[in-house]
């Protein structure tokens, strides 16, 4: 099947926003933004809701996942267990990369730098996030094969699981894709994604 990662960007006045309510304007933008995934894939949502860990139960038939930043939101929606993320490219402490990865992973994506960092991450919260697991199975999963700038091949749970990756306006966006042919959705006036293929444009779509 074919999957539509949805990006939209958040509005100036959300940004402004703080506390809990901040946290809830954002997660009802990325529900927009899994309602024009749903509308492209032409599946129907129905209710949209979270078990007791905050995992996404699924709506009907359909899987869903859905990530929030301060500039952006991205989600996605599939037929079976679906995981995206989206995080803005920014130094932090260094100790972060030995929580994120070992030696053998930093070096088949070329050392350790943030934006390998940023793919490692974006990469295995899109699959734990299928998973169910969440955070506590980062540890676990592990980056097998760096094939090229867009993709990755990770195992976790005894299965190998692959991940579409690209970047756009200082950030890297992941989704799990398996098998799954991808069409990305940007938002008009973004500085556009460094992939070879060109994401349809869903005009001046804002949250």
């Amino acid at each position: 099947m074919t999957l539509f990662p949805v990006v939209l960007p958040v509005t100036d006045g959300l940004l402004s926003q703080r506390g809990r309510e901040r946290v809830a304007l954002l997660s009802r933008c990325a529900r927009q933004a899994l309602r024009l995934s749903a509308d492209k894939a032409g599946m129907v949502l129905q209710d949209i809701s979270k078990d007791e860990d905050d995992v996404p139960l699924p709506s009907g038939s359909y899987h869903w996942s859905v990530s929030h930043k301060p500039k952006y939101v991205a989600a996605v929606i599939s037929g079976s267990p679906a995981g995206i993320d989206i995080e803005e490219v920014r130094p932090r402490k260094r100790s972060i990369f030995s929580y994120v990865a070992g030696d053998e992973e930093w070096e088949l994506c070329g050392g350790q730098s943030w934006d390998a960092l940023y793919r490692i991450w974006t990469a295995k919260e899109a699959v734990v996030k299928a998973a169910g697991t969440g955070l506590a199975g980062m540890r676990a999963c592990r980056v097998v094969s760096v094939p090229d700038e867009s993709q990755m091949l990770l195992f976790y749970q005894d299965s190998l699981r692959t991940v579409e990756q690209l970047r756009f306006s200082g950030h890297i966006v992941a989704v799990l894709r398996d098998d799954d042919d991808v069409q990305w959705t940007f938002p008009a006036g973004s500085s556009g994604p460094t992939v070879p293929d060109s994401p349809e444009s869903p005009g001046r779509q804002r949250c």
